[in-house]
């Protein structure tokens, strides 16, 4: 299983995937300019796990959106 979200922006991919890592997600950038975000976790992962996951992401999402510069269309 593998899903990528596409920041758009390189930067943003890469304080997200920083403030994941801070909060126990371990999460890979590829893309031409490493701007997605891909997600491959374990094909037993139970929903709880797998949940928590992606909450970890948004949180740090939106704190990389708050503390990026670039705007964002």
């Amino acid at each position: 299983m593998a899903l990528g979200f596409d920041c758009q922006i390189a930067e943003i991919a890469e304080i997200a995937a920083r403030k994941a890592f801070e909060k126990g997600l371990i999460i890979e950038r590829c893309g031409p300019v490493d701007q997605v975000i891909k997600f491959l976790p374990a094909l037993t992962v139970d929903d709880e796990t797998l949940n928590l996951g992606f909450e970890i992401f948004e949180e740090s999402l939106a704190e990389a959106l708050q503390h990026t510069e670039t705007p964002v269309a």
